[in-house]
């Protein structure tokens, strides 16, 4: 999946300018030398020229560069915990503003979150079963309060008087106003149509191949995770 994507991504930039150095395959079949050289640019690259690095899981864990603004997850993972896992990789120095995280979920895994919540905690959790902590990340309408309600967080957190924390503050845990998708909704069709007809296609395309979105934004506060309905079925935002 990774390669496929990596590919499709230098196809689509094919008449951009460096595209190579800006679009990056990082996995174990690569050389050594290459991964080592794609995480150096990750944790120093001080240029403005966007870039994006396509990776399994490898990471996800251990790997914290400093300056990154979005993470894209695809498939959809078994548990929230492995979710809020791979978002955390985002804006770790606490200084981007809009950082998020998006996570492609397809009509049969709604599909599986609705059996999965009307059965309760009674589905067997492996690798490829959905755990009724995502199931019921999917199907929430505000992200953030069904991440708070699964995680029994405290409605404001506690101050830190730790070192890091005195020398760089963290966000406010919640923003004034919920900005995950399911609590302010995202432009319509119809709005997108009359600055880029061929946007709607594509999105009517999207809806019909079954693929919906769960993104995160992380606007000046460090919660993560909520769903936005959006046509038919939705696309699923958090904040």
């Amino acid at each position: 999946m990774a390669f496929r994507v990596h590919a499709y991504l230098l196809e689509q930039a094919a008449e951009a300018p460096g595209r190579h150095e800006c679009i990056c395959l990082y996995n174990s079949a690569n050389f050594a030398n290459h991964n080592n050289k794609t995480l150096d640019d990750l944790r120093n690259d001080s240029s403005t020229t966007p870039r994006i690095i396509v990776s399994t899981a490898a990471l996800t864990n251990g790997v914290d560069p400093p300056n990154i603004g979005c993470v894209v997850v695809f498939p959809q993972p078994a548990t929230s915990d492995e979710l809020l896992q791979n978002f955390g990789r985002a804006n770790r120095k606490r200084n981007l503003a809009d950082a998020q995280g998006i996570v492609y979920v397809s009509k049969d895994a709604v599909q599986k979150a609705k059996r999965i919540v009307s059965q309760g905690d009674n589905t067997e959790t492996t690798k490829e079963n959905m755990q009724i902590s995502m199931a019921r990340l999917i199907l929430s309408q505000c992200k953030v309060n069904e991440i708070d309600a699964l995680y029994d967080n405290p409605p404001f957190d506690m101050s830190c008087t730790c070192a890091i924390c005195l020398t760089t503050p963290p966000p406010p845990s919640r923003a004034q106003d919920c900005n995950c998708s399911g609590c302010q909704q995202e432009e319509s069709e119809e709005t997108v149509a009359s600055a880029d007809s061929s946007m709607v296609k594509k999105k009517r395309k999207e809806e019909k191949d079954g693929y919906l979105t769960l993104a995160t934004k992380n606007r000046g506060h460090s919660r993560i995770g909520s769903v936005a309905r959006k046509g038919p079925m939705g696309q699923y935002g958090g904040a």
